[in-house]
């Protein structure tokens, strides 16, 4: 029957890799030639994909799993993410869902580093949410096999609790010297320094 394959915009898969080079069942030509085979039923139901693993061939491929897996082994791939239906999804939907997450978790840790207002909780928090996205993103890759990037939505949690602290730091030392020429007419320079830091 007919299988839907999850091309990108541009006709591209993204394969789903299933280890390093010998994954797949290879038998050389020399045995079904000499009839080394202990029966033709061995390769009865299954499909063949005839080509060479030999280094020197000069048919390796640059793999996440394999920096020289055979090109024959990279066919074999395809044809089982067809058959398995797991091919790894990146396309425009999984894009959107990736900028959600770069926009989202960012707003929400913001507006929670807000109101802490403490630099140790906020730390937590910054990590508590960087976990957070690394096991939706799991559970995303394991489950529905969407690739979604890591890189970039972890920078934005990230960037987001240094801005939050730079700014937090430049409104608090404003206030401070505010606060510094206003008691510093009517109070000891001690007494509004004790103010400053326990307001």
């Amino acid at each position: 029957g007919q299988k839907p394959v999850p091309a990108n915009e541009q006709g591209m898969l993204t394969l789903n890799y299933y280890g390093k080079q010998g994954i797949f069942r290879t038998v050389p030509v020399v045995d079904i030639i000499k009839k080394r085979l202990k029966s033709v039923d061995e390769l009865k139901n299954t499909i063949v994909f005839v080509g060479a693993t030999e280094v020197g061939i000069n048919d390796m491929r640059a793999t996440p799993v394999d920096p020289t897996l055979p090109g024959i082994e990279v066919h074999a791939t395809v044809a089982s993410n067809i058959l398995q239906n797991n091919f790894l999804i990146y396309n425009a939907k999984v894009t959107l869902i990736e900028i959600a997450c770069i926009v989202l978790f960012p707003f929400v840790l913001a507006i929670i580093l807000g109101l802490i207002r403490k630099t140790f909780i906020g730390l937590i928090m910054t990590f508590s949410f960087m976990a957070l996205y690394f096991g939706l993103n799991y559970i995303l890759f394991a489950r529905y096999f969407l690739n979604i990037g890591i890189v970039f939505p972890v920078i934005s949690i990230g960037l987001t609790y240094l801005s939050s602290e730079a700014y937090r730091n430049l409104v608090e030392e404003r206030q401070g010297r505010f606060k510094k020429k206003a008691f510093a007419n009517y109070l000891s320079p001690a007494l509004v320094s004790e103010i400053i830091k326990n307001p």
